[in-house]
């Protein structure tokens, strides 16, 4: 009987870890650490490890919600927030984070309508998009690097975006 069970039990797991380079550049800075880390990483941890080597304090505001459709779905935080970070000298950052659809997640920012009222109301708005980028041409080795971009009320345009609190009418 015993003899069976040793036949059928699992090997234990394997834990793929490499030691990997991770760099995070902010224009004119550049910010490397050798770390340990799991070869799968998203693209909000990437974000998240970026930020707090930065002295910044975040946290995730983006939830998943089982209720909605037959597999559930990710819910962003007024419909384009991944990340709320703090940060001493700029104030508070609404950071959305991606990997390759860096375009595409410029726009949703840009047709929202309440990022402009993030931006009147003092904060600020950044895109981090991360990609694999060669050390050097013609070689091998690759590292994890983000795109930043900041938004601010010029990049929005002249349009007259409408207040969602004036769109409230009063009851009775």
């Amino acid at each position: 009987m015993f003899a069976m069970l040793r036949l059928y039990r699992r090997a234990p797991r394997r834990v793929n870890r490499k030691k990997k380079n991770f760099s995070c550049t902010l224009p004119g800075i550049v910010y490397t650490l050798l770390t340990v880390m799991p070869k799968g990483l998203s693209a909000t941890q990437r974000t998240l490890r970026c930020l707090r080597e930065q002295g910044r304090i975040c946290g995730i505001v983006e939830r998943f919600n089982a209720h909605v459709g037959p597999f559930g779905i990710r819910q962003d935080l007024f419909g384009y927030i991944d990340i709320l970070a703090l940060d001493p000298q700029r104030g508070i950052i609404a950071i959305q984070s991606c990997g390759q659809s860096f375009a595409e997640h410029a726009r949703k920012i840009l047709e929202n309508e309440i990022a402009p009222e993030w931006l009147k109301a003092g904060g600020k708005i950044e895109l981090y998009g991360w990609r694999k980028v060669k050390l050097k041409r013609g070689m091998k080795a690759e590292r994890w690097m983000p795109r930043i971009r900041e938004f601010t009320l010029a990049d929005f345009g002249q349009k007259n975006f409408p207040s969602p609190l004036d769109s409230e009418k009063p009851m009775g």
